[in-house]
């Protein structure tokens, strides 16, 4: 759910828990999402990122 105040985003895996957000690190994890979605799949690679 997203409102004006942030973002909650739910777990896929446990149903009742969720992280509630700001909508600075939701655009940040996006972004960072996009990035990763256009980079060439490489054997072994982890990134992380910091909201």
């Amino acid at each position: 759910m997203i409102t004006i105040n942030g973002a909650k985003i739910y777990s896929l895996f446990e149903e009742d828990y969720f992280e509630e957000i700001t909508l600075e690190q939701l655009r940040i994890a996006l972004i960072s999402w996009m990035n990763f979605i256009k980079t060439r799949p490489e054997h072994g690679k982890s990134e992380e990122i910091e909201l």
